[in-house]
């Protein structure tokens, strides 16, 4: 859990990454960890990254957070990982969830190669 705040971005984003793929079990001690983490982080993919960990670990409580960043004025790595937590969540699908879809076109430069599970882990 240390490494979540290393001060190199690929480090984090692999921290981050492997303490999501521990899923709900670690949600205990991790859960707040990431929250810290995601309070202070500026790096775009780091960010996207806690946010679908802290999905990972806590559908429900990441819920807001997620649809929080579907705006504007979040980085597009992070609008993307939020559309994608909040469908795989369950939420039902609105208006800001389309508008940013829209907003992103074309997505293969977002998710080409980072959301396939056996060629997007930050160690591959």
């Amino acid at each position: 859990l240390a490494s979540v705040g290393h001060q190199d971005r690929a480090v984090r984003q692999a921290a981050v990454w492997a303490v999501g793929v521990t899923g709900a079990a670690a949600a205990g001690p991790a859960a707040p960890v990431l929250h810290d983490r995601a309070a202070v982080e500026s790096d775009p993919l780091v960010r996207a990254e806690l946010l679908a960990a802290m999905a990972k670990l806590d559908p429900e409580g990441t819920a807001p957070a997620a649809t929080g960043a579907l705006g504007p004025d979040s980085p597009p790595e992070l609008r993307i990982a939020a559309v994608l937590v909040c469908v795989d969540s369950g939420l039902p699908w609105t208006r800001a969830h389309h508008e940013a879809v829209l907003a992103l076109l074309p997505l293969d430069p977002l998710v080409a190669d980072r959301f396939d599970l056996s060629r997007s882990e930050p160690l591959h």
